[in-house]
């Protein structure tokens, strides 16, 4: 439910209607508890469950793979746009029921599961679904708003709820006069298949695999000093619209006051 709630309000009723029943088929279920103690092996016991983790890599393979053969109109166009959009966050999906899977199942440890753990979620499954780490991917539209006591409820949120303003001041950024600020680097990337897919075909010796030739792709990744830039850019455009907010609210002040005076 928490990841139905995560769909755009925009989204056509007949979108919604086909997403819904897609997730709700067994393959699905499936898919999120291998990946569920893939990230239980690979993230919280990193090389204690080396051949578990592999038979959880195979059996994604397969289930994804058939998957997205049970997901097949036939001769539809918008049947196969829907379902073209549907695969193509298919990774942002499994990251959020992963995630909320997380956060039912461990209680006691729902303070680990911050946005560092929710950027690993996005990086591996993007990775493994795509081919390569979708750094662009957000997670704004998680609904995290879980009820009484949530330790994941976002600052923003309350600020809103509360009708109050977030304390912004310049003060608090501080400026670096650091010079000469790396460039983003650009590594190249072979894109064929995505993992699975790839592992899937490996696993069941398809002659035919070698057919679809690679394809050199050169991604750009954002250096940390470049992430740093573009968080400190987002902070001051909030001081700027609260400086706006006040600006305003005195000018109204003020009116107020003049016009009192001529009285």
């Amino acid at each position: 439910m928490n990841v139905q709630k995560s769909l755009p309000d925009k989204m056509s009723k007949q979108a919604r209607d086909f997403w819904v029943e897609v997730f709700n088929l067994e393959h699905a279920n499936a898919l999120i508890s291998d990946c569920f103690w893939y990230i239980i092996c690979k993230v919280f016991n990193p090389g204690k469950y080396a051949d578990y983790e592999e038979l959880y890599l195979d059996r994604i393979a397969a289930n994804y793979v058939s998957y997205t053969i049970v997901v097949d109109p036939e001769d539809n166009k918008k049947e196969r746009e829907k379902k073209d959009r549907f695969f193509k966050f298919f990774y942002d999906i499994i990251s959020q029921s992963v995630f909320f899977c997380l956060f039912f199942a461990f209680p006691k440890s729902r303070s680990k599961l911050d946005e560092n753990l929710q950027r690993k979620l996005l990086n591996t499954f993007s990775h493994m679904y795509t081919g390569m780490e979708i750094h662009s991917a957000k997670t704004d539209h998680w609904k995290l708003e879980l009820g009484a006591g949530n330790m994941m409820r976002r600052p923003q949120a309350d600020q809103k709820k509360k009708g109050g303003q977030e304390e912004l001041s310049l003060a608090d950024l501080g400026f670096s006069r650091k010079k000469g600020l790396t460039k983003n680097a650009r590594t190249p990337l072979l894109m064929q298949y995505s993992p699975l897919v790839q592992r899937y075909l490996e696993k069941h010796q398809y002659e035919t695999m070698n057919s679809v030739r690679q394809w050199r792709m050169m991604l750009t990744q954002k250096s940390e000093q470049q992430k740093e830039i573009d968080k400190k850019m987002q902070r001051y455009m909030k001081i700027a619209d609260n400086s706006v907010q006040v600006k305003e609210k005195v000018n109204a002040e003020l009116k107020s006051y003049e016009e009192n005076i001529k009285k």
